[in-house]
């Protein structure tokens, strides 16, 4: 930049001194100033001034216009790229929404070729189906971030206890040993929040919890007309979830995270006017989802 500017300050400076020069020369012939000499060597001077001048210019205004074009094709290209690092981003988050639900599918099949009992049977194929819907449900709100006008409540109600249970019971299972969850007593409840979206986005926060610490612990409690779940382990919140609230849909609270998980749970809790909100309190890592509670 700073040469550029050079250029055209010489390119300037040079024109003005030609033209200065063939004025000085026009006013000489005006006035009738015989100088054979002296309008050679004004001439001169001009040639040698206006010439590299006008090239000069033309030389910073062609290069001027080709960095342009450069810039204009990068800003292109860096746009194209951060387009296929979001749909990587969207694709990788959708397999990872979808992959958790077909684990308890295998489950539910393997156990199902172990059992006679018909009503077993059919307990197990109702939530091989509850699992199918997870997966379409996945689908659709990976849809709905592309077009939140889509977005909106079927105005679902679930039972607290039974959801809380069941996601945890399948966390257990999913981490191997890996970390301990307990979950303290649960009192009964109903929340207005389909039974589908709350088990995805508790999947999506015990799953965070059990990948960064060895031990989890959930509970449930009333707060006025509103139920909240916490889900507590001890760790480090990385700095980027904090923002989460302020327009970082993608933050991840795992360190090689996608993000889209996390962005997918708030948008379910928010879509029945509840909340969900990650926060480091002391050594620990605080996950809460508050949902209103319906009367009984």
């Amino acid at each position: 930049m700073p040469s550029r500017r050079r250029s055209w300050l010489v390119a300037l400076l040079a024109l003005l001194a030609g033209l200065a020069l063939w004025g000085w020369d026009d006013l000489f012939t005006d006035l009738g100033t015989e100088h054979p000499g002296l309008h050679r060597m004004l001439g001169g001077f001009e040639f040698l001034l206006l010439g590299p001048g006008m090239a000069v210019m033309a030389f910073s205004v062609s290069e001027y216009l080709r960095l342009a074009a450069q810039a204009l094709a990068s800003e292109r290209e860096r746009s194209r790229q951060q387009r296929l690092v979001a749909l990587g981003r969207v694709a990788a988050g959708l397999a990872h929404e979808v992959r958790n639900p077909l684990h308890n599918i295998r489950l539910l099949v393997e156990e199902g070729r172990q059992t006679e009992d018909p009503a077993e049977r059919a307990a197990l194929l109702q939530r091989v189906d509850a699992n199918v819907r997870r997966i379409d449900r996945a689908v659709e709100l990976v849809y709905r971030l592309a077009r939140p006008a889509l977005a909106g409540s079927d105005g679902s109600h679930c039972n607290l206890a039974t959801t809380v249970s069941e996601a945890v019971a399948a966390e257990t299972v999913a981490c191997a040993g890996r970390a301990i969850i307990r979950l303290a007593d649960t009192p009964p409840a109903t929340v207005a929040c389909p039974a589908e979206d709350l088990r995805m986005a508790l999947d999506n926060l015990l799953r965070n919890a059990t990948a960064a610490a060895a031990e989890v612990h959930v509970a449930v409690q009333r707060q006025d007309a509103h139920w909240e779940i916490l889900v507590r382990n001890p760790g480090v919140l990385p700095a980027a979830v904090a923002a989460l609230g302020q327009g970082d849909a993608l933050a991840s609270a795992k360190p090689d995270g996608l993000g889209l998980g996390l962005a997918i749970s708030r948008q379910l809790i928010e879509e029945v006017s509840g909340e969900l909100t990650i926060a480091q309190h002391g050594g620990e890592v605080q996950a809460r989802i508050i949902l209103p509670a319906v009367a009984a």
